[in-house]
């Protein structure tokens, strides 16, 4: 039994379910897929949540995956298995709710697990370092599945001239430091993702050149990456990075933070990562890419596809495979 939330337009979290679906299917496991009433994490959503979730208590086995892995609490202990996808901005702070949050959401589900599945080495240190009694036995680190592109020309676009593309508009995803650089380098921006009022605002006051989509569909994605002069993804924190990986195996270059998913993604040394908050380092990194003659870019893509290839798409299917044979 798999357990999950509404997640509604995240194209990364669908496409890792994708997987789980496929690994099992391949081991001709019996299993569904079941979600939570309640998307959100406010008191009555727990509440409910909890409620719901004791149907499932003497299940043989069951998979919690993301946010809902408080619910683990109500499982018996060993009985079931957890996906966590990342250690966002609550892990720093000190305040009641948010160690409330680590202790409910992280620790303890961590701890009570048979095993935990991450998608990254960073997030397996950051939770052996955040949970004693759990070690690399205890972990197993499989990241995404990352497809094939498929080649769309047919598309709902009128994208005439070069654009930079942005994926994902979350807290972490630092829009403001990318309008801010767009506007310095006087390129357009093509967002995918939720709109909010601070961030249009924020545009508009620079006067940007931009188009927002709020949902695209994955071969409309595939044809915005394969058109675009490059991805912009500077965020905060990341469990793992899925769209500068789609991008590079699109033929597009990928500008990134220097963050540590991002670096066991690319490797230490990738020309085109940028410090986190730097504007004016971004900005030149835009500007260079936009000057690249055609050999000069397949020669930088040539180079960001190289440490890729340890996301062998029969390799992680058999860790998913090995993950799910102990239960």
């Amino acid at each position: 039994m798999i357990l999950r939330k509404q997640t509604g337009k995240r194209f990364s979290v669908e496409k890792i379910i994708d997987l789980l679906e496929r690994s099992l299917s391949k081991k001709n496991v019996e299993f569904s897929i079941r979600y939570a009433p309640r998307a959100d994490a406010k008191l009555l959503d727990v509440i409910l949540n909890s409620i719901w979730i004791l149907q499932f208590y003497f299940q043989k086995h069951t998979h919690i995956f993301g946010d809902i892995t408080y619910l683990s609490n109500f499982l018996p202990v060993k009985k079931f298995s957890v996906t966590i996808l990342d250690f966002n901005e609550r892990t720093n702070s000190n305040s009641m709710k948010d160690r409330l949050y680590r202790f409910l959401w992280i620790k303890r589900p961590a701890q009570r697990a048979r095993s935990v599945h991450v998608l990254s080495a960073f997030i397996a240190k950051q939770l052996m370092q955040s949970v004693k009694s759990i070690t690399d036995k205890n972990i197993s680190v499989i990241p995404p599945l990352i497809s094939k592109p498929e080649i769309n020309e047919k598309n709902n676009f009128s994208l005439k001239e070069n654009f930079f593309l942005v994926v994902g508009t979350k807290a972490n995803k630092n829009l403001l430091d990318i309008f801010e650089a767009a506007h310095l380098a006087n390129i357009k921006l093509v967002i995918i993702g939720t709109k909010s009022e601070e961030s249009m605002d924020f545009a508009i006051e620079r006067q940007i050149n931009f188009e927002w989509m709020e949902f695209v569909d994955n071969l409309d994605l595939e044809f915005l990456y394969q058109k675009s002069k490059a991805l912009i993804f500077v965020s905060r924190y990341e469990g793992f990075g899925v769209p500068p990986v789609e991008a590079i195996f699109s033929g597009t270059l990928a500008i990134c933070s220097n963050i540590d998913p991002l670096k066991e993604i690319l490797g230490e040394d990738d020309p085109l990562m940028v410090e986190l908050g730097n504007v004016n380092e971004l900005v030149k990194k835009i500007v260079e890419v936009a000057s690249f003659s055609k050999a000069e870019y397949l020669d930088r893509l040539k180079a960001q596809r190289k440490p890729l290839k340890k996301l062998n798409p029969l390799k992680v299917e058999k860790l998913y495979e090995e993950f799910f044979e102990n239960f």
